[in-house]
């Protein structure tokens, strides 16, 4: 099915281009972006079929951009925490990560995690 779709998106592209309707560069850089997220498109559809909540199947970056934010950004912005190597803060947000998934972190650190 994703081929059919991408293949009829393919053609509009191209009739929209023959019209001058579009640039056929953007009519290029707006299928290569479509077909790139395929995968995602299908992903949500997916959940959304199992019945998960819209928050488990997000149709935009911005949850994902809120997390980053919580778990990168507010860390590493905070007074005095300018002079991070690149190992330092690799290791850090990947505890940072970890510390997230209740279950991951159990997993990692045993008994200690108690």
């Amino acid at each position: 099915m994703t081929e059919h779709n991408l293949s009829a998106l393919s053609r509009s592209i191209e009739v929209y281009t023959r019209r001058g309707a579009i640039d056929p560069e953007a009519g290029r850089a707006l299928f290569d972006y479509l077909a790139g997220g395929i995968d995602a498109f299908h992903t949500y559809v997916r959940l959304q079929d199992e019945g998960h909540a819209p928050q488990m199947a997000p149709r935009g970056s911005g949850a994902m951009e809120h997390n980053v934010d919580l778990v990168v950004a507010r860390r590493f912005k905070r007074q005095g925490m300018r002079a991070w190597s690149r190992a330092g803060a690799d290791n850090l947000l990947a505890l940072r990560c970890l510390a997230m998934d209740e279950h991951a972190w159990r997993e990692w650190w045993g008994e200690a995690a108690d």
